[in-house]
């Protein structure tokens, strides 16, 4: 496992010329196993209308636009993960999830502890991104997921999921 991330990034090094070993660590793609929740809410944290996904972003690793779905990630990974773009896998189906919500109720702190113990990140999906999944009833699901990008609210793309407030800026600290 170790000597295949170390052949994957020394190969990314002579593709990228970087510089060091650490350039290239820091650019290595997050991915793992996650456990997936249901939610629906109309506004995310990041001062997004939820009910304005699925939109279409421009994903640079991919070099063209994906349909993108909202979701959320536990309080204590949103420095980590916000605006993030992840691509989650489902058995055969694959779908890409935008951050920008947090779930930080009693439900989902229970969630996350049951999560930690599996060794899983813990991914609230929105109803729609469920649904484009085809996870059926809506309860834990086992899911892989891996980074592909980053859209913030800088990028033009997300002024139209923006709402007035998000636009102004007026969110928590944690989401600027």
């Amino acid at each position: 496992m170790f000597t295949g991330v170390l052949n994957s990034l020394f190969l990314v090094c002579a593709a990228t010329s970087c510089a060091s070993l650490h350039d290239v660590a820091a650019r290595y793609v997050p991915r793992g196993k996650a456990l997936v929740t249901h939610y629906t809410g109309g506004v995310g944290a990041a001062g997004v209308d939820l009910y304005r996904y699925p939109t279409t972003m421009y994903i640079p690793r991919f070099q063209k636009k994906k349909r993108v779905y909202p979701g959320a990630v536990h309080t204590s990974f949103v420095s980590q993960l916000k605006f993030s773009v992840l691509e989650i896998t489902a058995g055969s189906r694959r779908s890409y999830v935008h951050i920008v919500d947090e779930c930080a109720d009693g439900d989902c702190h229970r969630n996350n502890r049951h999560a930690k113990k599996k060794n899983a990140l813990l991914i609230d999906l929105h109803a729609s991104a469920w649904r484009s999944l085809g996870l059926g009833q809506p309860g834990m699901k086992n899911i892989r997921y891996r980074k592909v990008g980053t859209v913030t609210r800088k990028n033009r793309a997300m002024w139209c999921v923006l709402t007035p407030d998000g636009r102004k800026g007026y969110v928590p600290r944690q989401w600027k």
